[in-house]
């Protein structure tokens, strides 16, 4: 039942994610070609700003999720309402606070954008952007629930269809070139129509769910060690384009900007896949016996380390014929920088598992400190190198950072607090699987850099058969090397062998 949740969260994520992918794409050049310069690069403001409005939520959701966890697995229903009632009230009161900060921090709009809009117009915008991601806020609680439950196959379908909607509204009226105030307003009952639909499935999924009065707050305890960590991400992960914007020619903030978006959505398939299965962890760390979840966990790093070879593999090749037909030749990001980005999406998709394993278990006081050094250690380090190797020098801080701390700390804590071993084998098949990548990366460059790609049709073939070989040549490594990859691959294989004979004898029947 749990790998079968499991595929099931994946497919109806996975799936429609390629549309959405497809449609943020197209987003993105309608924006500048309808819109303009100068309203692209406020929406792009207003993210930065909300995302940083955001440490106000100090992982509220998280927190009521791991709660879930164990508390799904005793069929405690009345303590569950207990944490539903209490993040209920919490994310409420959020969302008023981030709107209130976010009034204030509109009446200096005009130091944070540099055009010629009016203070009043980007203050409207700014608050009608607010709205439109506040309605999450008030209403996505009982979202939790499912979530943790391993269900959230049931929902997933009503998230991405309004999604999907909600862009496709926006791009049509971007075409139309409307005024942006008006572009925004439709999303706001989009989003709230949805979260009516998306809460009534949950509710016929838990009829018991319900709200009490005067719930337990201090359930959710844990927040201010998760709100260091958040604020630690968001600096690790949001000040390199603020540093390359500060210190280098526009060009080069353009030319980051462009493979970072590619990357981000590289990193984001990779987290609806994760969000698919880490249920299946947590329930298996708070069910089964610490030899069978450690078992269920090697099983998934084996599965993320395939994911980290394939998709750095496809990237490094295919990048850069991408971004010509995208953005032009003259956005070309250098080998080298190339190499080292490639190497730290390698490291992210790879060390997925053990990240989470510390966020299901809620160890964020434990890890607060490395967290910091990480974050510190790379904006220190930034600063200095860009003024030598320009973009390279902030990427190499990045993956610099990143080794003095999390990539040998995180690994050492999850095994031995939580599994009582030693990383060895971890790091034994990291650096297998990061040199058997490195080679392939290498072939897989030569040869399409062969091709001569004029458009996209092209470029989607030649990405086609460049991902259906990579996967064959990766999947056999894989199937070869690792015993824990074979075994989930056969989990995998009678899962669907049961379906398939099931789906035989009813039509037989």
């Amino acid at each position: 039942m749990r790998t079968s949740n499991s595929i099931k969260n994946f497919f109806t994520t996975i799936l429609p994610y390629a549309i959405i992918t497809f449609l943020g794409f197209w987003k993105v050049r309608a924006f500048i070609t309808n819109l303009g310069n100068d309203i692209y690069s406020v929406n792009q403001v207003f993210y930065q700003i909300f995302t940083y409005l955001s440490l106000a939520e100090a992982g509220i959701g998280i927190i009521a999720v791991q709660k879930y966890y164990k508390l799904l697995v005793e069929n405690n229903k009345d303590e569950i309402n207990q944490v539903y009632s209490a993040s209920k009230i919490f994310l409420k009161k959020v969302a008023f606070l981030m709107l209130g900060i976010g009034a204030i921090v509109s009446f200096f709009l005009k130091f944070l954008t540099k055009n010629d809009l009016s203070l009043g117009y980007l203050q409207l915008v700014f608050m009608l952007f607010l709205v439109r991601n506040l309605v999450d806020y008030f209403m996505f609680s009982p979202r939790f629930v499912i979530q943790a439950d391993q269900k959230a196959y049931k929902i997933n379908f009503w998230i991405n269809f309004f999604k999907i909607a909600e862009t496709a509204v926006e791009i049509g009226l971007i075409y139309l070139k409307l005024n942006y105030v008006i572009i925004l307003i439709p999303a706001i009952f989009i989003r709230f129509i949805a979260n009516i639909v998306i809460n009534r499935v949950v509710s016929k999924e838990y009829p018991w769910l319900t709200a009490v009065k005067n719930p337990n707050k201090s359930i959710l305890k844990g927040t201010k060690d998760f709100l260091a960590y958040r604020i630690c991400d968001i600096v690790y992960s949001n000040t390199d384009l603020l540093i390359i914007s500060s210190t280098l020619d526009s060009i080069y903030v353009v030319i980051y900007s462009g493979y970072n978006y590619i990357v981000k959505t590289i990193t984001e398939i990779i987290n609806l896949i994760m969000q698919a299965i880490v249920p299946s962890l947590g329930n298996a760390i708070n069910k089964e016996s610490k030899e069978d979840s450690y078992q269920i966990f090697e099983e998934q790093n084996s599965l993320f380390a395939f994911f980290a070879m394939f998709f750095s593999v496809c990237v490094f090749a295919l990048i850069e014929k991408f971004v010509v037909l995208w953005m032009g030749e003259d956005k070309i990001l250098g080998m080298v920088a190339l190499a080292l980005l490639i190497g730290s999406l390698f490291h992210l998709i790879y060390q997925k598992v053990i990240v989470n394993i510390v966020e299901v278990k809620g160890w964020f006081k434990q890890t607060r400190n490395i967290a910091i050094a990480e974050a510190v250690t790379n904006v220190i380090l930034s600063i200095i190198l860009v003024q030598f190797l320009g973009v390279t020098g902030v990427i190499l801080a990045t993956i610099i950072a990143t080794l003095c701390t999390k990539f040998w700390y995180y690994p050492v804590y999850v095994y031995k607090h939580q599994f009582e071993r030693k990383p060895t084998k971890y790091y034994l098949n990291f650096f297998t699987d990061l040199a058997v990548t490195i080679v392939v990366s290498g072939l897989f460059f030569y040869v399409v850099n062969k091709f001569t790609v004029t458009n996209y049709f092209i470029w989607i073939i030649l990405a086609a058969i460049c991902a259906m070989i990579a996967g064959v040549v990766i999947l056999g490594y894989k199937f070869a090397v690792s015993k824990d990859f074979r075994r989930l691959t056969q989990k995998v294989w009678y899962l669907v062998k049961t379906k398939i004979l099931k789906k035989n004898n009813a039509l037989e029947g």
